[in-house]
């Protein structure tokens, strides 16, 4: 996984750091652990107690922060530890509740995936309209992904990109634009994760939808499953 600066620009777009690990081998764990080599030390958790009115995620603060982590034991440094894996899947958890700094308003996570033909300029199209339009992200991950199986699967071959962004005025319509950009790769958004996506995007994006719904249509003829993510994207549309 690599995490990227969303908020730097010209020369240093798109700057970022790699995070690889492995399974460690029971004689490379402190001596302390190696009795327990699965047990999950209790780690410091920093408490966010109150959500405050306005969003405490914003341009100035997103680029003081992405400059912070860029620096941090050295940009060009590769630095090796042995950690729980908790703290590896899920660093953000070392706050609780870390979603109140978004305020009331709360955030969007947009993630989507293209495949490698075009990745790296679909990418950097993404960032700079971001960046242009004011609506950074204060957390980009970047992830390599494998094909998918099922004919509304999420991955294909390629690369992902999963972005946190503020809640803010017009950002439906930025949203918009990237899914543009992001169909002109190839490439589709993250339904689980979708909550105002059009129909017709959906369905430009997701091109086995019909092979989909004829199976949908064959088991539950009278469309008794259904959630609000299959009506708001029109899933299974009434037969003419």
């Amino acid at each position: 996984v690599a995490w990227l600066d969303a908020a730097s620009n010209g020369e240093t777009l798109g700057r970022g750091k790699l995070v690889l690990g492995r399974h460690a081998s029971l004689d490379e764990l402190p001596l302390p652990h190696r009795s327990a080599p699965l047990d999950v030390p209790p780690e410091l958790q920093l408490p966010v107690p109150v959500r405050p009115p306005i969003s405490l995620v914003n341009s100035w603060s997103t680029a003081l922060f992405n400059e912070f982590y860029w620096r941090r034991g050295g940009p060009e440094t590769v630095q090796e530890s042995v950690e729980p894996y908790t703290k590896f899947f899920y660093p953000l958890d070392t706050a609780q509740a870390w979603h109140r700094l978004y305020g009331r308003r709360g955030f969007v996570q947009y993630q989507f995936v293209v495949p490698d033909d075009g990745a790296y300029e679909c990418i950097q199209k993404v960032l700079t309209y971001c960046i242009e339009q004011k609506t950074v992200s204060s957390l980009a991950v970047l992830k390599r992904m494998g094909p998918g199986h099922g004919f509304l699967s999420f991955p294909m071959k390629g690369w992902t990109l999963a972005m946190d962004i503020a809640v803010q005025d017009r950002l439906w319509a930025v949203l918009d634009e990237l899914d543009r950009i992001v169909l002109d790769y190839g490439g589709r958004v993250y339904l689980v994760k979708d909550l105002r996506l059009k129909p017709d995007t959906f369905r430009q994006m997701y091109k086995q939808w019909p092979d989909w719904l004829a199976v949908k249509r064959q088991i539950d003829p009278d469309n008794r499953f259904s959630s609000d993510l299959s009506r708001r994207l029109r899933l299974c549309p009434l037969k003419t």
